[in-house]
Parts: structure tokens; sequence; C-alpha cells
């Protein structure tokens, strides 16, 4: 049985995005959504973010990183008493790789114009896949975990790594931005 997550961005020009459980698939995805959302991810330059909502004033830190170089080509993500690093797997491709609290490495996988990104364990087993929203610039996609009881540590790895394919594939430069929005998120 797999469990979904909802995407969606706080405002129409922002990197950040807020996780929601279900999807939301209508025009009127706020009224499907349980209110407070159950995780933020936040960008701010090098700054990268997990929170978990607590209440609805109240978000507590789960994973914290940053990026490095010139091209924000990887990051260090410290959390759950450890730290992990990720990369973008080549400049001609959007995925990133990383490695997990446990040691196991995944990498996400991405086609230059597909709308489908695919997590895949170091045996190409599909551990989760995020489907891009594009007609509804407020909902950034769906994000799908095929892997029954997946820790919560992978959880937080997954979520915040599938929004870093997410802001590569989809900013200004990449191969499905729009003219109308500068980052979908």
């Amino acid at each position: 049985m797999s469990t979904v997550y909802t995407l969606v961005k706080p405002t129409t020009y922002t990197p950040c995005a807020l996780v929601y459980e279900g999807s939301a698939e209508s025009k009127n995805w706020k009224t499907e959504m349980q209110y407070p959302p159950l995780y933020e991810i936040n960008f701010r330059h090098r700054h990268i973010e997990l929170r978990q909502t607590i209440s609805e004033s109240t978000t507590t830190a789960v994973l914290k990183g940053e990026y490095h170089g010139l091209t924000r080509s990887s990051a260090t993500i410290e959390g759950f008493n450890s730290s992990v690093s990720a990369k973008r797997r080549s400049k001609l491709k959007y995925g990133w790789s990383f490695v997990d609290f446990s040691g196991n490495e995944f990498k996400w996988f991405t086609t230059v114009l597909g709308h489908t990104f695919t997590l895949c364990d170091v045996n190409n087993k599909e551990v989760a896949k995020f489907v891009l929203r594009l007609r509804n610039y407020r909902v950034a996609g769906t994000l799908t975990i095929l892997e029954e009881k997946m820790p919560e540590q992978l959880l937080a790895l997954v979520m915040l790594t599938c929004k870093l394919v997410h802001n590569s594939m989809c900013c200004e430069s990449g191969p499905v931005a729009t003219s109308s929005v500068v980052v979908t998120s």
C-alpha cells in the first residue's frame, strides 16, 4: 500500500512547499487538504530545511542543510543526530542522489521533458514517485511513497530531496519552466 503527499507552494513565486497528506487533484485543493500541513520545506539562499508541524503555530526542524558550489550542485543535510550529503548526478540530468542515514544509496531519475521523477534504491527498486502538476501553479505535484512502513528518517530525506529535484527541473532554466512562472515548487 502506498502513501500519497501533495506539495503545495505557499505563494506562486516561491521555491518553498507545504506538504499535506493525501492527493489534491482538483481546483479546490484548499478544501481537500487538512490544515495545518504535515511539513514545510523551506529554501532561503543557500539554506534548506524540512520542518514538521506540531500545531497550527508551531513547527520544529527535522532536517537542515546547505547548498555547496556556485551551481548549488551538492548539499549537506543534517538531522537525526547525523549528517548526509546529496548531489546532482550530472549537469545534463536534473536528478539528485543521496546516501541515507543508514548508508543506503538512492537516486532520483528524471527525463528531460518528463513530468515524473522516480526514486530508486541501489538495486533499482522504485521507492517513491513524484508527479508534477503543471496546470496548477500552486500545487507542485504529488509524492507517492511506494515502500510500506518507510522509516521517518528516510521519509524526511525523500521529501527534501524530492524538492531539490523539483526546484532543479522547474527553475527558470529548467526544461519544464514556464514563461509565466519563474520558479514552480
